[in-house]
């Protein structure tokens, strides 16, 4: 799934897949807003 290994690994992960303008994909934690995979 290409999930960063802590992405993987936590309990209650809710995923927030966001398409930008910009052309990309970004896929954020919801808790942390911390990216959980590279944008693509």
């Amino acid at each position: 799934m290409n999930m960063y290994d802590w992405a993987k690994n936590k309990e209650e992960l809710v995923e927030v897949i966001y398409a930008c303008m910009d052309g990309y994909v970004y896929f954020l934690e919801l808790e942390t807003g911390d990216p959980t995979r590279d944008a693509h």
